[in-house]
């Protein structure tokens, strides 16, 4: 081949790939520019459950819409003396749909509406040994003594309650992974 012609060629070549790279920045440019971005509201820190959302613990952050998911915080009136039911880590996206009523604050967030806590004293040596978690659900029995004809006390056991969730073992709700402590100490359950 001659000098000329491998010349030629070489910058047919080399204009070619130019032409390609432009194209490709070109569209990959217009993609990025497409996506619309929306503030939305982000913790800050790690946020246990019921503490109020403030300025100090979580901001508003740009991000693009496909990211989000769906109904996130945009309005600072959206959070505004509010709590959230769930915990957050840091940089979790605050949704709406996870947020407590107005001045709703502390762990009593969790507990469903027309539904009631009791608190019921335990211990691991006299029942149930570490096994129960909150989250769990049991029978709630009670026992008595019943008289009979002949005026004697029989013992008598029967189901109060079926399929009770409980709510709480020592200070651990199921919504933060409660488990029982096992360490032999005196602890609560409570029951919805």
């Amino acid at each position: 081949m001659k000098p000329k012609t491998v010349i030629l060629l070489a910058v047919a070549v080399g204009s070619g790939l130019l032409a390609m790279l432009g194209v490709q920045q070109a569209m990959s440019g217009a993609q990025a520019e497409e996506e619309e971005k929306v503030n939305v509201l982000v913790a800050l820190d790690n946020i246990q459950i019921g503490v109020e959302l403030t300025t100090e613990n979580t901001t508003f952050r740009e991000m693009p819409i496909s990211a989000i998911g769906e109904d996130p915080v945009t309005k600072p009136e959206d959070f505004e003396k509010r709590s959230s039911m769930f915990a957050l880590a840091a940089g979790d996206i605050v949704r709406k749909s996870k947020l407590s009523k107005k001045f709703a604050y502390g762990k009593s967030t969790q507990i469903p509406d027309g539904m009631r806590v009791v608190s019921i004293p335990v211990d691991d040596t006299g029942s149930h040994s570490g096994l129960l978690s909150a989250g769990d659900r049991v029978d709630v029995m009670v026992t008595f003594t019943q008289r009979d004809r002949g005026g004697r006390a029989l013992p008598k056991t029967m189901t109060l309650l079926e399929y009770i969730e409980i709510f709480a073992t020592d200070d651990k709700t199921a919504r933060e992974g409660g488990e029982a402590d096992s360490k032999g100490k005196t602890g609560t359950c409570r029951w919805c």
